[in-house]
């Protein structure tokens, strides 16, 4: 649908935003990404401090991609896999009554406890990777 082109871009665009800046906020001390990977319990050590060390940089690869336009459906299906797993972790956390802060966005992730809230962020997240995603290149 033309009509719609607008809003698949404008849904891209804070797609892109919301990866680069968790990313980014994460990379500017990485040693909090690994202790939020950590947290939730999930991962041996080592994977989790790799998962905590890579994070950052795949979030903003992801998200510059998608606010360029660049391969952007493969980058909207990595931002739903991403946004997916997000999802699984921040249930995790609520089915073991896990009192953590989300560690979405590094050193601001002290405000945003792995609730409901952030449950939220990650399905719309979720969907607009969807809608991206679908969006058939012209």
């Amino acid at each position: 649908m033309a009509g719609s082109r607008p809003a698949v871009a404008v849904t891209r665009l804070l797609l892109g935003a919301v990866l680069l800046v968790a990313g980014a906020l994460k990379a500017m001390d990485p040693s909090l990404a690994v202790m939020a990977v950590g947290a939730y319990g999930l991962l041996p050590p080592k994977v989790a401090l790799a998962v905590g060390l890579l994070l950052p940089g795949v979030e903003i690869s992801v998200g510059g991609a998608l606010c360029v336009r660049f391969l952007a459906r493969g980058a909207a299906l990595l931002a739903a896999l991403l946004s997916g797993m997000f999802l699984f972790v921040v249930g995790w956390a609520h089915f073991e009554s896990l009192d953590i802060a989300c560690g979405c966005f590094g050193p601001l992730s002290p405000a945003l406890e792995s609730g409901w809230k952030t449950a939220v962020l990650d399905v719309a997240m979720l969907v607009g990777s969807v809608v991206v995603w679908c969006e058939r290149p012209r």
